[in-house]
């Protein structure tokens, strides 16, 4: 493929990447205020537990099996091969998952969890069924970037049409479930003929479980900062609290409910506004990797470094804004009931550049280069430092201590990948390149916060502040004499000639 299939690629995956940012922004203000922080809470809570039965049936064949297809781009018969290989090894390990979680239901291990389980239970079947690596390694991303924009559409429906009550709990984790399932089941038809075509006497599905498993260590120290927080958050916070309902009586809820509703809000906005960061990983995983295999070292690390500079000049105003917007932001935007999410906003903001940086080290150069072990290392210190910092703090700062924990984390973990490579890639080097953003971003923060004093929490006054956020980082940037600017306003021309 060429250069322009690459900015093409990275369209295609920051577009639905940024629907993907746009959902919640329909969706979280109507689900915040009819599920109110408990359900939100509850789902949240289960979701978490329901996830490491969805890592068990992944069991890291995702990356594995794209970074296989990217190497064997134009062998149909090898492609076709890895493809049912995969399948088979996921239905392994699916039964395996699926008969564990059904097993600890049926002994009431979840208690009042248990209906929730049952329904989520469902995107087991869709991680066994799900295609898109296939895609991916080929860098078709603009037929994922459809079909995600098509079922997303179809979960808001379902959520606004059937949705109305704190009852509907198990309708919208219905609705998630159900919709990831249709999604998965829809690529397949999206298969060219010689794809179905493969003698059995030719798979090995067997051979991808080492090198898969080796991946799938890091997923699990992944979801220590990602998944466990919430987990921890509803076993370790004791007691409960008087909530006030919209008809005017008031409820006794577990207290662990209510933390992780406003943790997972917050939490959801800080992640959701990184995406574009994340999906230049996506996009150069499967492009790095042919890249390596051809042998051309020099654009490999070309890459690298221009990907570092994007992930400073949008990682910067990224971690600024949401701190200088939360406290405008949050109140109107999930109603009443969630006073810590703006505080809990700004803690979280410290993560979006040491996440983009470590997707950048982590996805595009480790990987690719079949440094798996590193990879393995640097996250399973990471998961196990995150997992004490939340045993330690939770119980004192609740959801506070949980977000405190995962920023720790999140730093720490490019900490270790640069120490891994110090002899090639040098921070200081980078930041010496890259500073300018930080300043620019610093100020755009003082800026925004002083006129935010100024205005009350609504959606006019936060599109303000968003606006003279962009105007003023663009404008310190041009001053500053940012490298990445006249790049970014190349990018933004041709995304807007390509129409």
């Amino acid at each position: 493929m060429s250069k322009k299939s690459v900015a093409l690629n990275y369209i295609y995956n920051v577009s639905i990447q940024v629907f993907t940012l746009i959902t919640p922004f329909i969706t979280t203000p109507y689900i915040s205020r009819v599920l109110s922080s408990e359900g939100v809470g509850k789902f949240s809570f289960t979701l978490s537990i329901n996830a490491y039965f969805v890592m068990l049936t992944s069991l890291g064949f995702a990356l594995h099996a794209q970074r296989k297809i990217a190497v064997y781009q134009g062998n149909k018969k090898k492609q076709t091969c890895i493809l049912w290989e995969i399948i088979l090894c996921k239905a392994l390990t699916g039964f395996a998952a699926f008969a564990v979680l059904w097993s600890l239901i049926a002994f009431g291990a979840f208690g009042q969890y248990a209906t929730l389980m049952k329904i989520l239970s469902i995107e087991i079947l869709a991680t066994i069924f799900n295609i898109a690596f296939f895609f991916q390694g080929n860098e078709q991303f603009g037929l994922i970037a459809l079909r995600d924009f098509i079922f997303k559409l179809i979960g808001i429906a379902l959520i606004f049409l059937f949705v109305k009550k704190p009852g509907d709990l198990w309708i919208y984790a219905l609705s998630h479930s159900g919709t990831s399932l249709l999604s998965a089941f829809s690529l397949w038809f999206c298969l060219k003929k010689e794809n179905f075509t493969v003698s059995v006497k030719q798979l090995h599905p067997m051979r991808h479980f080492l090198p898969s498993l080796k991946l799938f260590v890091p997923t699990i120290a992944i979801s220590l900062f990602t998944m466990l927080d919430k987990t921890l958050i509803g076993v370790l916070v004791p007691g409960s609290m008087e909530v006030a309902l919209a008809d005017g009586t008031v409820s006794v809820v577990r207290l662990a409910d209510v933390e992780n509703g406003y943790y997972a809000q917050a939490e959801k906005i800080t992640r959701l506004s990184m995406l574009v960061l994340a999906s230049l990983g996506t996009v150069m995983l499967p492009r790095n990797a042919k890249i390596l295999e051809d042998g051309r070292e020099d654009i490999f690390l070309q890459n690298i470094h221009k990907a570092m500079a994007f992930v400073f000049f949008v990682g910067a105003p990224i971690t600024a804004g949401l701190i200088a917007i939360a406290s405008n932001f949050s109140p109107w935007f999930f109603g009443p009931g969630y006073e810590k999410v703006p505080s809990l906003l700004q803690i979280f903001a410290f993560m979006a550049l040491p996440a983009g940086i470590g997707n950048v080290i982590g996805q595009q150069y480790l990987l690719p280069k079949g440094e798996d072990n590193r990879y393995i290392i640097t996250y399973v210190m990471t998961g196990l430092l995150n997992l004490c910092l939340n045993i330690l703090m939770i119980p004192g700062l609740l959801s506070y201590g949980a977000a405190i924990a995962s920023v720790i984390a999140e730093t720490f973990a490019p900490f270790i990948m640069f120490v891994f490579l110090r002899e090639k890639i040098s921070f200081l080097q980078i930041l010496k390149k890259n500073w300018k953003p930080l300043v620019a971003a610093a100020l755009m923060c003082a800026g925004v916060l002083l006129s935010s004093q100024a205005l009350t929490p609504t959606p006019l006054h936060t599109l303000l502040l968003i606006v003279e956020g962009v105007v003023l980082y663009v404008g310190f940037a041009l001053v500053l004499r940012c490298e990445q600017v006249p790049e970014a306003f190349a990018v933004a021309k041709n995304i807007l000639r390509r129409g």
